[in-house]
């Protein structure tokens, strides 16, 4: 597709009918963010938007790689996935699963609220 910047600018175009969606650098990569919480990853190319236990089962399904890295000899896991392909063919689709991916950072965001 090009750079990473491309990329991440052709993520966000996607997302704009949800509303203020916008992108950080964080991690190596960017961080994609709605409303001020981040549901989604961008890491070399790869676009991961945040899961929980009632979305992890659908991405399985549909044999999305989990976003893992490796820090003091362990394998670490965010609660990322990477998005179906179909999701980056077709903006609508693209947005659905961003949005069931920002309902589980808000959830989250109650959850440490609490």
């Amino acid at each position: 597709m090009g750079s990473q910047k491309e990329f991440v600018q052709f993520i966000v175009e996607g997302l704009a009918p949800l509303g203020t969606v916008t992108a950080k650098r964080m991690f190596g990569g960017d961080g994609i963010f709605r409303e001020g919480l981040m549901f989604g990853l961008v890491i070399e190319d790869t676009l991961y938007f945040k899961v929980d236990e009632s979305l992890r089962d659908e991405y399985t399904q549909l044999e999305c790689e989990p976003f893992t890295y490796t820090r003091q000899g362990k394998r670490c896991h965010l609660g990322y996935f990477s998005v179906p392909a179909e999701a980056l063919e077709d903006p609508e689709v693209l947005r659905q699963w961003a949005l069931k991916s920002w309902q589980v950072a808000v959830q989250a965001n109650r959850q440490k609220s609490k």
